[in-house]
């Protein structure tokens, strides 16, 4: 398990794959039972691919689940859902997913 304070990790393996982010965690929805806890967030992010310096918008849905472990909240898993990848150019009306 990964201690959710440490998500400077997650950060930086999505700077190497986007030169910019402006990320939007959005209508959480957690559910807490005990020492194990599901959330879902809505995620919508405007980005700049680095490879190519593509403006992007892209948006999921992200599917966590954790575990208490010594009084600290500990990821156990991690599932993002997309609903659309597309350049900034053409926007998300004609294709979710380019």
């Amino acid at each position: 398990m990964q201690d959710v304070a440490h998500g400077s990790l997650l950060r930086n393996a999505r700077q190497q794959l986007h030169a910019q982010i402006a990320e939007a965690s959005l209508n959480s929805h957690i559910e807490v039972d005990g020492d194990t806890a599901r959330a879902r967030w809505y995620l919508f992010m405007p980005c700049t691919v680095a490879a190519g310096n593509q403006a992007m918008w892209r948006a999921g849905i992200d599917h966590e689940t954790y575990a208490r472990v010594a009084g600290i909240w500990m990821f156990r898993h991690k599932r993002s859902e997309p609903l659309m990848s597309v350049p900034f150019e053409t926007g998300w009306a004609t294709a979710r997913f380019a």
